[in-house]
């Protein structure tokens, strides 16, 4: 038994020693062991080692309770700029009267991640638990509620006697706490007696009471019940509202006049944006606007909304989004639609589907189009497989397509009478050709990519490889029988593949880019390699990109 114990601690102390042998960062916790009700807690920490390699330092943490949520995370920020010393504060709200644990996480500039305590996964992580006041403990204060436990469904009810130091309490000192709050304005105080009803909770509740006695700080003993009946979780929000405005007033007067000039227009502009987030447990919702004055139906989209889920293992989002589906499929292009992810350590599939660009027609004095652009719509989706802190493989497609119905055709067609002439004296005098403004498209890309993350060596490499198909005319549909016969390439495809079936996810015709891709000619792929490490307190990102003459990704 005795060398099984002592084969446990030398085990414990060679993984505290390793951990903090491959630490970048050496830190000590110099936060307090204990919180006072009603108090703010801060926190602090002094970097000893690493502290030019770190980006970020955050707070992590939760109440120690049945079905904990998941940590909750607060910023650290230097007492001065390029100080070893980070200060924090969790706020007395968040802890109410709960024990809590916690853990300092440094984000390092190459976007690795330390943790401290460095051997939590051994001995857990930090503590930090209700405390005594600065007061002497008073045993004149009885509890009366002693059940253990106590149904609540119809509210808590916390009673105090005081009767033996009555005469020496100074009542106008008198304060309850429950749950971590100051209730005494909701509590009702008699000449011996303190009681306090609350609302409906369950779990554990703590209370206690502080006065004077004699001028003297006292405090009750710390009392803690079990109870049960309705769960009410803590809802906890945070956000900002923000606005800015350029207000112009011209002052120019017109040179044939004394009057002020009315040909210029004092257009004043402005931009708002704003956001909430809102958090239950472990269920987040999250919501952002945008709105700015130069929003116009004649342009691309300018305002932004946004309404989001998160919850364990799974997200969607609402309006506004920019979805990094793959470097070369859709990276970082706003799209207004739905998307959806379903994702584990292992596995996870990205969906997302909406609008990428808005129809829009622009038109001169003489009410003659200028420009204007197709409603179009994308698709885009991604499979995981493997973790991402290790080796992984990515499966990734895109498909956006240009809505030939959102635009009149008298919107993008312009009569050109020289069109059909050659200027010359025999120039045949056929009707005009139609010149286009925009022509609807359909736009194809699939890709896989590779991923080898190797965090204790700070190295990632990936590469990925995508091919493309382009239609820059979808109008005429698809290939016709005669035309099939012509062009011939596609003889083995069609035997196969009903074109009409296929138009609904790509338009196959003439009009195509490449119009037969094959293995002789790869000009349709694009493929890119990259490789990232950090070494000697340096980031190097080497990458190597070829793209294809016929490689397109609208």
């Amino acid at each position: 038994m005795k060398r099984t114990l002592l084969a446990l601690i030398l085990i414990s102390l060679t993984a505290m020693s390793y951990a903090q042998m491959t630490a970048q960062v050496i830190a000590q916790n110099q936060s307090p062991d204990a919180y006072t009700f009603g108090s703010n807690v801060n926190m602090r920490i002094e970097v000893n080692q690493g502290n030019e390699l770190i980006k970020g330092v955050y707070i992590r943490y939760r109440p120690i309770i049945k079905d904990a949520p998941d940590y909750r995370k607060i910023a650290m920020n230097p007492r001065s700029p390029g100080s070893d010393i980070w200060e924090g504060t969790i706020k007395h709200s968040d802890i109410g009267d709960k024990d809590i644990e916690y853990y300092i996480e440094f984000t390092l500039l190459d976007d690795s991640v330390e943790k401290m305590p460095w051997d939590m996964d051994v001995n857990g992580a930090y503590m930090l638990v209700a405390g005594a006041l600065k007061s002497r403990l008073e045993d004149g204060f009885v509890l009366l509620s002693q059940d253990g436990d106590i149904d609540q469904s119809d509210g808590f009810i916390f009673a105090v006697s005081y009767l033996t130091i009555a005469d020496h309490v100074d009542e106008n000192s008198i304060r309850v706490w429950v749950g971590g709050k100051d209730v005494t304005k909701k509590a009702t105080i008699t000449d011996n007696t303190i009681i306090y009803r609350g609302s409906a909770q369950a779990g554990e509740v703590r209370g206690m009471i502080t006065a004077q006695i004699d001028g003297e700080n006292v405090q009750s003993p710390t009392w803690t019940t079990t109870s049960t009946g309705k769960i009410r979780l803590p809802i906890t929000y945070y956000g900002s509202v923000n606005f800015a405005s350029n207000i112009y007033d011209y002052n120019i007067k017109d040179p044939q006049s004394s009057s002020i000039s009315s040909g210029y227009d004092s257009k004043n502009e402005f931009v708002g944006w704003g956001d909430v987030t809102a958090s239950m447990g472990r269920i987040t919702a999250f919501s952002n606007i945008y709105m700015n004055s130069h929003e116009s139906s004649k342009y691309q989209r300018i305002n932004r909304y946004t309404l989001g889920l998160r919850l364990p293992s799974f997200e969607i989002i609402a309006g506004d989004y920019s979805p990094s589906i793959s470097s070369l499929t859709m990276n970082n292009r706003n799209l207004f639609g739905l998307s959806g992810r379903l994702y584990s350590q292992g596995v996870s599939l990205e969906l997302s589907a909406g609008e990428m660009q808005r129809a829009t027609l622009l038109k001169d004095e003489d009410n003659t189009p200028l420009s204007s652009t197709f409603k179009q719509e994308a698709i885009g989706f991604r499979l995981r497989m493997g973790p991402e802190d290790g080796f992984s493989i990515g499966i990734n497609g895109t498909r956006n397509r240009d809505i030939i119905s959102s635009l009149d055709e008298n919107a993008i067609i312009l009569g050109d009478p020289d069109a059909g002439k050659d200027g010359g004296d025999d120039a045949d005098d056929t009707e005009p050709l139609q010149n286009y403004i925009v022509k609807p498209q359909d736009n194809l890309v699939l890709s896989v990519d590779v991923r080898l993350n190797i965090p204790d060596q700070r190295v990632v490499l990936g590469a990925e490889l995508a091919g493309s198909l382009l239609n820059r005319d979808t109008r005429g549909g698809v290939f016709s029988d005669e035309e099939l016969e012509q062009i011939g390439g596609f003889t083995n495809l069609t035997s196969k593949i009903d074109l009409t079936q296929l138009a609904d996810i790509f338009v196959v015709n003439r009009n195509m880019e490449p119009l037969y891709p094959n293995r002789e000619n790869l000009n349709w792929l694009a493929w890119m390699a990259y490789f990232r490490t950090y070494f000697w307190n340096n980031l190097f990102n080497i990458s190597y990109s070829n793209t294809g003459s016929a490689f397109n990704a609208l």
